[in-house]
């Protein structure tokens, strides 16, 4: 395996995903629960962002 650019940038912003990426194990994008977990994630708190800068 070589390591390419992803990997370094994987590994800087987090190694889990750097992990993940480097075991070929990609979320499910199309998937019905995945759409309604961010649809929850987007609504949800809406005013912590500004609240936490």
């Amino acid at each position: 395996m070589s390591i390419t650019g992803t990997h370094f940038n994987y590994y800087q912003l987090c190694h889990r995903k750097l992990w993940l990426f480097a075991n070929g194990i990609n979320m499910e994008q199309e998937s019905d629960l995945v759409y309604e977990g961010k649809l929850v994630h987007e609504s949800s708190y809406p005013q912590r962002t500004s609240k936490y800068e």
